[in-house]
């Protein structure tokens, strides 16, 4: 018996990522990121339930395996699931009428025109979008949309995103499991040959040094060797 199969769409998720690191999902050097978990984990944690999470009401919960664990508790999806990324923006150009909108991308400069016959527009985000730049569209009697601020990616509607990943692969591992080429995969750029000595050497030193300018005023240092989620992914 042949049933028919129904398409789904795949869940979708926003991720957020700084300049830097959005320079090198452009340019093709990132393909994984590593992030600390909003609660403690533990891999190992007994014989016949390796992997544990505790909630944030203290309680912990327990999972055979680890597709059982990132299908419950990853925040990022699921292999199949799709990323958003959220970056620094603002709006540099909009009609008066709201029609049409030109955003600029922080990371590289890049500017994109967008309007309803340019994409399928969420009504919240566009909403949002508009509740974000109409303010500022007047000086005095007059229409000067420009010189708007930058906006922080937390304030990035979905609307506004230009770059969407599929995620291939999730899984939990201490960061010191991390190899050089990992760190190179992580968006980092190295002199030297990876193959040679000094290269590898280069490239763990050069992810140290991201991880620790974003994690270690949080507490957690690449010495201190915290458990990561580890969301490996392919742009769209």
């Amino acid at each position: 018996m042949s049933e028919t199969a129904t398409a789904t769409k795949p869940k979708e998720r926003p991720i957020l990522f700084s300049g830097p690191m959005v320079r090198a999902i452009l340019e093709g050097r990132k393909t994984v990121t590593r992030r600390v978990p909003s609660t403690e984990v533990c891999v190992n944690h007994d014989e016949h339930h390796p992997y544990a999470i505790r909630d944030k009401k203290a309680l912990w919960h327990t999972y055979k395996t680890l597709d059982e664990f990132v299908e419950r508790r990853s925040p990022h999806g699921s292999p199949g699931n799709v990323l958003w990324v959220r970056e620094t923006w603002r709006p540099c150009w909009w009609d008066e009428d709201f029609v049409d909108v030109r955003l600029e991308y922080k990371a590289d400069g890049e500017k994109r025109d967008v309007s309803p016959s340019y994409e399928v527009w969420n009504p919240t985000s566009l909403e949002n979008l508009h509740i974000a730049v109409s303010n500022q569209s007047w000086v005095g009697d007059d229409w000067k949309p420009e010189n708007v601020k930058w906006r922080p990616s937390i304030f990035m509607p979905r609307a506004a995103c230009r770059l969407k990943l599929r995620i291939t692969d999730v899984r939990m591992e201490r960061l010191h499991e991390i190899t050089a080429a990992q760190c190179i995969a992580e968006g980092i750029e190295i002199e030297r040959s990876i193959n040679t000595a000094c290269g590898e050497a280069e490239a763990f030193n050069k992810f140290i040094e991201l991880w620790d300018g974003i994690n270690s005023a949080r507490g957690y240092s690449f010495e201190s060797n915290p458990y990561v989620w580890v969301v490996e992914f392919e742009r769209l």
